[in-house]
This record gives C-alpha cells, structure tokens and sequence, in this order.
C-alpha cells in the first residue's frame, strides 16, 4: 500500500471527523438557542458515525485526534436529554394547572402558576407552542390586573366620594371585560356622579357665604347638602364652620359680661372663643384690656405677645410704662406718631435717666454692705438695660470681681465656684480663669470623682500653657531664681497619673477610659510642642483635645487644619491616639461608629484605618484588613514608610494562604491597593495559574488564554511563570492548527509547518507520528517502500538529528 493509500484508507476517520465537529459545533449552537430536540438529533448523527471496533489504521487517527471530541459529545447529549425532560415535564403540569382557570378576571392566581411553569420551561427549551402560551399568559395577566387595578381605583374613588372620577375608571375597565356586577356598579356611580355635581356646586357657594362672613346661613346650607351626600371636604368644612361660630357666640357673650363689669365670666368666655378659634385676634385684645384695666400687666403682654397691629405696640408699651421698663416702652413706641404719645415719649426719656441714677446708687450701697453678688447682678442688668457704660464696666472688673471671687472662693464651694469661673471664661478667656479652675476642679474632684474628666481637661490645658501663667510668674518667695518649668510640669502630670491609677481596682472601665483622655492630651501636648509653636486656640490659650471638645458648641467657628494634630481633636481623636501609641486594640474597641464629613475627620479615619488594616494583618485577618486599607489607601501611597510596611506584611500574610481562590482575591487586593512590585508579581504569577485551569477544562480556547496572558503581562512584564506559560500555550496553539492541517488531509502542511516552527516539542511529535505510521504500515504490510521513505524524509526533514530517529533513517536508507 502507498502513503496516498494509506491517506485514503484513514481519509474517512478525518471527514468523519470534520463532519462531527461541524455537526458538534452546529449542535452545541442549538442547545445555546434552547432547540434541544435538533442538538440531541445532531448528537445522535455523529455517534452514528464511528464504529464501535475500529481498524488499527481507524484507531492510530482516533487516538490521535476524536477522542476528545467523542467523549464531548456523549457528555453533552446526556446533558440535553436531561434538560429537555425537565422542560417538558415543566410545560405538562403549566398545561394542567392553565385547565383549570375560569376566565375570572378577578382571579390571576392560576395563570400566573401556569405562566411559572411555562417560563421555566422556555428557560431551557424552546418550542414554538410553549413560546406563544407563555406570551398569551403574560398577555391575560396584564390585562386582568389592568382590570383589577382600575376596578379598585374605582372603588377608592368612591370610598372618598369621587364617584364621577371613579366612574370613569370603571368605563376603563369595562372595555377590558364586560362582567354584570360590572354593571350593575357603573348604574350605581352614574347615579351618585350626578349627586356628586350637585354636591360640589352648592359647596362654591356655601364657601363665598362663609368668605363674606356669613357662616350661620353656610353651615346650614352645608349640613342640608351633607346631608343629601356626604364627603369628608364638606366634613372638614361643617365643623370649621360649628367651630367659628360657637367661637363667635363666645366672645359675643364675653363683650356682654364686659359691658356689664363681670370680668371673670368675660375672661372665661373670651378664653373659651380663642380655645375655638386662634386666630381671633379680638378676643386677645379684649383679654388684655381686661387684665390691663386690672394692673395684671404680665399677662395682658402675653396676649398682645403676636400681635403686630399699632394699637398692639401701644398697649404693649403702655403695660412696660406700668411695669417701669422704659426702655421697652421707648422700643415699642418708637414707630407711633400721635400727639399724646409723643409727649409721653419726653417723659419717658426723663424717668430712664433718673431710673438709671436710681440703680447706681443702690449698687454702692450693695458694695458699702459687701452683697457683692447682687452688685454685679445689678450692674449687668443695668448694662443690659442701658447699654455699655466704660465707669459702669471699670468699677465691676476692679473692684467689684475681685471682691466677689475672693467672697467665693472663702465658701470652699467648689461647685459654684467651678460654674461660675466657667461663665467668665466664656465671657473673657484668659490664663488666669483657667489655673483658677483647674485648681477649683481638682478639690472638687477629691469630693466628687464624676467632675474627674472635666478637670483632666482643664489640668492639661493649664499644663499646656504653663510657661503664660502670671502667678507662677509673681511669686515672691521664688526670688531671683528661675522657675523650673520641667519640674513643675512632671509634679502636675504625676498628679493625674496617681488620681487614674486609684481606678485601677476599684473600677477598671473607668481607668481605661481617663487613661484614653489623658494619653491623648500628653499626646496633643508632645505634637503642639514647648513652648506651643501651633495648634488650636482660645484667643492667646492653646487649648488640649479634651478641653476643645468640652466647649464644641462654642468653638464651632473654629477651624481645624488637616494635619495629624487636629486629629487628636475629632471625636476619632481617642482611637488616634491610642493608634500613635501602639494600642491599637483599644483604638478598635473605642473607636467612634460615625461617618467623617470634614477634611479633617477623613484624615483620622484614613490613619485609624491604616493602623487598623495593619493590626489585622499581624493577626492573619486580611479580610478584616481590605476594607481598612481601601480607606486610608491615598493616605498610605503619599508616605514611602507605609508602602513598605504593608508590603512586608502582605508577604508575611501571603505565606499563611492556602485556598487558590484567596490566594488570587488577595493578590488583586494587595495590587489594587499599592501596585508595588512584590504585589505585581504575586497577581501575575495566579493569575497565570487561573488561566492555565480555564484552559485545562476548556473553558477557554487557547488563544484566548494567550490574550489573556499578554493583558497580565501588563501587570509584572517579565514574570517568569507568565513567560513560561505564554511559551507553553504559543506551543499548544501550534499543535492545534497542524492537528487542523491533519485533519484537512494537507500532511505536506503539516510537516512544513513543523519544519519551521521554532518549538523543539512540535516539531518531534510530528516527525514521530511519520515514524510511527511508518512502522505500523510496514508491520501490517499495507505501505509500499516509497510510502515509508516520504514518511522517513518527513521525519528527517523535521528532526534530523533526532538520536531515536537515526536507526528509522538508516533502515529507509534517507542518511
């Protein structure tokens, strides 16, 4: 037999072959589509076509290039079948339960268990038939509950009383479906529609009855219309209307009881018209009148408190002049212009002054008898009554204060005292008022340990603004020598320090919670330096996080910059501070669930969340660690020293995984944060490793898998196991377009295609599929002498230094 004998004889394996694949493909198509009759029909095609006891010649080609294919194939066609009686099996019970249906249009329930079934079924198969059943399904729900919608709108509309409009969404759903009890209702609502009419008509005109004031004759008219058809406008109206009215007979009845002296009966009643009717501005007038006619000025004011009228602002001022406020008469009277109280307005300016005199002297003899605290009272009072007067604020700052704060502090009441140095502070921050209640809150503190973290606060600040304090600064018995600044300050830091260390035993929530305060102002005090060069101020005080965050509310102009400072003074501040100081764990456990909204808020998030990531990652919880990092990922990238220490723990962390499947979610987590070098390599290398599965279980072609590579090699360039894998499917596409060739029956192609492929594996493979037809052709005596010498050339052409080969060239006589 020759070698194109030979060829024919095998031809059929590779038509075969190429049928099944065309066949398979064609199939594989079909299933896609959802046709699985016409894919398992095809599938059943192409078994037909293969023997079951091939020829040796059938078999060598078998081995070579079906056998894959032929398991494929069986595989698949299991798999339709499967699929196909699920389907059917789906579109039998849709057809049983779809019998069942009355054509209700009030009633979906059962088509839409039918359309279930049929969508499932469409889902795996398609058929023609089960196609347009589960459209005509889809088709009759929405109309029935385009019906039932309208026909409940209807309904609402006619609860409400809207019979007209409710009407029309029954003649909406009439065109739909004709149903008698449809009827039957539209009969009903044409009816109360014309009723409806009427209704709306007469209550225009009962409104412009009540508009023109006449609400006697509209609430009568209303009731009569109600009462022929009833709606919760004309409801609402009725007793707005009974509400003015009864108001109405109240205060006439107050006018009466007036004019006749009987003021209690009058109040009662006027009081009774306005429970009835705020707005009755009346009725507050005469309220007033009566309490100004009996001295009860107070609360004449409290009735004429929203009014704006002229006539209020003079009864307004008139009860002020009663009450000797004539400053608020003045204010009050000021946009009148009338004769009579123009020339009360002179008065009045003559009675302020003496009035004024009249406060000064009393004052003096406050002082004279040391009621120092009534002194001040009635010097703000006057300063609030009559504005800034430079004497007045003079005498209360040197002589009256000092006095005052000396009466206090003899009292030993630390409360009070503590209070009131705090109002001053507000008033006037200055280092005096804040050594003073530190020291105030630090006995009290010896009384009451709940004053603890407010005195903490203040201690610290004081401490931070030590070196301003002018009474460390006049000591007479220090002399000529220099304050040890240093020494002083360790004495008050140890102070704290002894008062925290008490909780220790006795209640260690406690502890750990002042010790978190304290840590963060020695903290804010180390980074604001010494002396203070920066940081957050009070006028000429730098203030401590704890302090700052006691008077938020008053500090809200402040401003923070963004630096690591200002962080220690949001309320992450703690969590900060215990991060800076390498405890971390307790910045976890005291961290603030809240949501950073300024700039500088977002900076202490992203550092808490950096020490975080990190101590998760010490503890092998890189889940825990992706989220925190992802954060603080802008802060971490801007500082080389946190690149490096995420680096070197994503390689401690990479050597505990296990799971490829983590393995590669890490690795695209650890690239996407920093993009260094270690993490490129590291996603590279498993994502290479996934690409080579995908290929393995073909779900991907193998040029596929070299496009994919050469996007990973965007990621690390000269990866060693991207480089290596690349080689090895450029090798793998090779084999497949000769195995092409093969099949095509171009064998001259094929070898010439070996010849010049750069790969040493291709290249033997095919020179020893030439050698082994040769053998076997000789061995069963089917290939003629110039068959197996063209195979042997092939071969040699290809491999001619192949050492396994040199006997087969020798014997075909080719070297």
């Amino acid at each position: 037999m020759g070698l194109f004998d030979f060829v024919d004889k095998t031809l059929a394996v590779f038509n075969n072959e190429e049928i099944s694949e065309r066949k398979f493909s064609e199939a594989k198509d079909l299933a896609q589509l959802k046709k699985l009759k016409e894919a398992i029909k095809l599938g059943e095609e192409i078994k037909s076509l293969w023997n079951e006891n091939p020829s040796w010649r059938e078999q060598l080609v078998r081995d070579f290039s079906v056998k894959d294919l032929l398991y494929n194939v069986n595989t698949q066609l299991n798999t339709w079948k499967m699929q196909l009686q699920r389907a059917e099996n789906s579109a039998s019970e849709g057809k049983k339960i779809l019998a069942l249906d009355k054509n209700d249009p009030f009633d979906s329930q059962i088509l839409t268990q039918a359309l279930n079934l049929f969508t499932k079924c469409n889902a795996i198969l398609y058929e023609t038939e089960y196609a347009v059943i589960e459209q005509v399904l889809k088709d009759k729900i929405n109309s029935r509950n385009k019906f039932q919608s309208l026909y409940n709108d209807a309904k609402n509309q006619g609860k409400n009383g809207f019979f007209r409009e409710g009407l029309s969404y029954f003649l909406q759903a009439e065109k739909i479906f004709k149903v008698i009890s449809l009827a039957t209702e539209i009969k009903e609502y044409e009816y109360l529609a014309k009723l409806q009419t009427q209704y709306e008509n007469n209550l225009k005109q009962i409104k412009n009855l009540a508009q023109q004031g006449d609400f006697v004759l509209a609430q009568s008219q209303l009731q009569l219309n109600l009462d022929k058809f009833s709606r919760q406008d004309g409801e609402v109206l009725n007793a707005k209307l009974k509400t003015v009215i009864n108001a109405k007979i109240e205060y006439r009845q107050g006018l009466l009881a007036e004019k006749i002296g009987n003021f209690t009966i009058a109040k009662k009643q006027y009081q009774l018209a306005l429970s009835h009717l705020p707005t009755l501005e009346s009725a507050s007038y005469r309220l007033a009148l009566i309490d100004i006619k009996q001295n009860n000025y107070s609360s004449a004011l409290s009735y004429l408190e929203k009014l704006t009228e002229e006539k209020a602002n003079y009864l307004r001022g008139f009860c002020y002049l009663q009450k000797n406020d004539w400053e608020k008469v003045k204010q009050e009277w000021k946009q009148i212009n009338h004769p009579l109280v123009n020339k009360q307005k002179e008065s009045i300016k003559i009675l302020i002054q003496r009035n004024r005199l009249q406060i000064i002297q009393h004052i003096e003899n406050l002082v004279s008898k040391e009621k120092y605290k009534e002194a001040k009272n009635c010097y703000e009072n006057l300063t609030e009554k009559y504005g800034y007067d430079e004497n007045i604020e003079y005498n209360l700052s040197k002589h009256i204060q000092p006095a005052l704060e000396h009466q206090l502090w003899q009292s030993n009441d630390f409360v009070n005292i503590i209070n009131q140095l705090e109002k001053q502070f507000k008033k006037t921050p200055n280092i005096t008022i804040l050594h003073n209640m530190a020291i105030a809150l630090y006995y009290q503190v010896q009384i009451d340990a709940s004053y603890t973290e407010r005195w903490i606060a203040t201690w610290a600040t004081a401490l931070l603004n030590i070196k301003e304090n002018p009474i460390l600064q006049n000591l007479p018995w220090l002399g000529s020598h220099q304050i040890d600044y240093q020494k002083i300050e360790e004495e008050l830091i140890k102070i704290v320090e002894n008062t925290i260390d008490k909780y220790k035993d006795s209640n260690l929530e406690k502890y750990y919670q002042f010790r978190d305060i304290f840590r963060r102002e020695m903290l804010a005090i180390e980074l604001i330096g010494n002396p203070p060069n920066s940081g957050v101020k009070i006028k000429e005080l730098f203030i401590t996080p704890a302090f700052y965050q006691q008077y938020k509310k008053e500090l809200k102009n402040i401003k923070l910059t963004v630096n690591q400072l200002s962080t220690l003074f949001t309320d992450w501040g703690l969590t900060v501070a215990a991060c800076l100081k390498n405890d971390v764990e307790r910045g976890i456990k005291i961290q603030p669930n809240l949501s950073p909204s300024t700039d500088v808020e977002k900076l202490a998030n992203s550092f808490i969340n950096y020490y975080q990531g990190c101590y998760y990652l010490k503890h092998d919880s890189w889940k825990k660690a992706k989220s925190c990092l992802q954060i603080s990922q802008n802060y971490i990238k801007n500082n080389r020293e946190l690149v490096t220490q995420i680096n070197n723990l994503c390689e401690k962390q990479r050597q505990k995984l296990e799971n490829f499947n983590e393995h590669l979610e890490f690795a695209q987590f650890w690239y996407d944060l920093l993009k260094s070098p270690a993490s490129a390599s590291y996603l590279a290398e498993y994502k290479a490793r996934e690409i080579s599965d995908k290929v393995a279980n073909e779900k991907i072609s193998f040029s596929q898998a070299i496009s994919q590579l050469k996007k990973v090699q965007k990621i690390d360039k000269n990866n060693p196991l991207v480089l290596d894998l690349l080689s090895r499917l450029e090798y793998s596409l090779e084999a497949e377009e000769i195995d092409k060739l093969l099949k095509q029956n171009r064998f001259e192609d094929a070898v010439k295609k070996a010849k010049y492929s750069s790969n040493k594996e291709i290249k033997y493979i095919v020179a020893n599929m030439c050698i082994e037809i040769a053998l076997e052709g000789a061995k069963a005596k089917e290939l003629e002498w110039e068959a197996l010498q063209q195979l042997g050339r092939w071969a040699y052409e290809i491999c001619p230094h192949e050492q396994s080969f040199r006997e087969i060239y020798q014997l075909l006589r080719i070297i």
